[in-house]
């Protein structure tokens, strides 16, 4: 928020990318809204966004460290933090309609709607 702040005028929308993980993120969700700043969540994390694009993902995730494991049935070398882009690129639109499908819930992403503002531009 205080970049938002600090230029008011720099940029078309202001996202946040956050996971669900354990935390209770209904006061995040509140600012957002109440600040104008859009969220994408992934449920119970950021993997859940990696897995669909490589397949289906609708059994809930127990925990960010079972969705690792999960995304390594289809990236055996994945390691938080470093990503082949160009593996993922290619998947872009199976990974949003899967997404799409979900809904709310474990599992779950947003991040398709991040993507669709950034396709816009």
């Amino acid at each position: 928020m205080k970049l938002r702040e600090k230029d008011r005028d720099g940029f078309d929308e202001y996202w946040c990318v956050v996971d669900v993980d354990d935390f209770d993120i209904d006061e995040a969700v509140a600012v957002a809204v109440a600040t104008g700043i859009s969220l994408a969540v992934s449920n119970p994390c950021f993997e859940v966004w990696l897995i669909l694009h490589f397949a289906d993902c609708t059994a809930g995730i127990a925990s960010p460290m079972a969705a690792a494991e999960k995304l390594r049935r289809h990236l055996p070398r994945y390691s938080k933090g470093v990503l082949d882009f160009a593996l993922f690129a290619e998947r872009v639109d199976k990974a949003v309609a899967r997404a799409k499908a979900l809904g709310p819930g474990n599992p779950s992403s947003d991040m398709w709607r991040l993507v669709e503002v950034v396709r816009k531009h």
